[in-house]
Order: C-alpha cells, then sequence, then structure tokens
C-alpha cells in the first residue's frame, strides 16, 4: 500500500492517506507520538471522533465530499467500547463484515465466509468446464483449471491465508474433485 501523504497531524495522532483506495477511502491511523502505540485511553474514542470531524473540515476545504451511507464503522477486538461515531452530522452505520478488495473480512478477523465463498465458485466453475466441454479430456482441463478455477483459490491468499484445518480441507476438497 503506497502512502500518499499525511492529510493532517494533531494531537500526536496522524491520519494518513493511501494510494490504492478511492479518493475518499482514507485509512485511519491514530498512533501517540509519545510512546507509538495505539491509543486505547479512555478518551480514545474522543480522539478518533475528533480525527474524523477533521477529515470532514479537510474534505470541506479542498471542495470534496464524503458519502456518509458509505462509510461504515467496524468494531474490533471484546475490549472495544463500541462507541458510536458521527460525519457530517451523520452516523455512521456499524457492520461486522466488509469486503475490501475482493476479501471478506469479520470484526473476528476471521476469514471463513470469504474461504466459504471462494470454495463454492471454484466448484461451480469446475461443474461449469465438466458441462460446458463435451469432449473434456486430461489436456483441454490441465489448460482450462489453471486459468479459470486456480485465480479463484489463489486470490489474495497472502490476506486471508488459511491456518486452520477445516480451511484446509475445504480448498484441497476442490482440488481432490478436479482430479
Amino acid at each position: 500500500m503506497g502512502k500518499i501523504a499525511n492529510i493532517f497531524q494533531r494531537g500526536g495522532h496522524s491520519v494518513t492517506k493511501y494510494a490504492e483506495k478511492p479518493l475518499l477511502a482514507i485509512l485511519l491511523r491514530i498512533v501517540s507520538e509519545k510512546n507509538k502505540s495505539k491509543c486505547n485511553s479512555a478518551n480514545g474514542n474522543k480522539v478518533l471522533q475528533g480525527d474524523l470531524d477533521h477529515i470532514k473540515e479537510w474534505a470541506d476545504k479542498w471542495k470534496m465530499e464524503f458519502n456518509v451511507d458509505k462509510c461504515k464503522m467496524m468494531h474490533l477486538g471484546s475490549s472495544n467500547p463500541k462507541s458510536n461515531y458521527t460525519m457530517g452530522g451523520a452516523n455512521l452505520a456499524i457492520t461486522t463484515e466488509e469486503r475490501d478488495l475482493g476479501v471478506l473480512i469479520d470484526d473476528k478477523l476471521e476469514f471463513d465466509k470469504h474461504i466459504r465463498g471462494i470454495v463454492n465458485k471454484a466448484n461451480r466453475m469446475l461443474g461449469l468446464i465438466r458441462i460446458g466441454f463435451s469432449c473434456l479430456d486430461e489436456e483441454i482441463f490441465m489448460n482450462l483449471y489453471p486459468v479459470l478455477v486456480r485465480p479463484l483459490l489463489e486470490y489474495c491468499v497472502q490476506v486471508w491465508s488459511p491456518y486452520k484445518q477445516k480451511y484446509i480441507n475445504l480448498i484441497e476438497g476442490v482440488q481432490r474433485r478436479a482430479t
């Protein structure tokens, strides 16, 4: 992820914009300058709300608009106070799962739904290959599998890398069905 610029720094906290996301998708990074640790104090939610307000002011200054309906808040961690946040006077929606760059992640930082979804897509693609080719021999299949099925199983694997045996078994099940 290529850092474009610090949008602002205030009170030892910085908000940084990254290049891979659309213009208005801004990644918030709240870091204490004193000890470089995350802001976990009791006033952390006030600091985050202040930063959201400051981002809104910055966007208004540069004649940009946030679509608040598309802005969401995901609470992570069991000790999270689950505060409500606003932007421009409108409450941010709270979500328990979000898809970003094609990868589905939930508030427990698990990829169960994502892995099950890609396994289903890969199995459907295998079925389409078998139905669509009446004279499917090994040579044709060896050309189709790496082009149509493997990319479904390997897309962004660095992010959601299966580490639980049940996920590994699901993915290997697709490969077993293919042979």
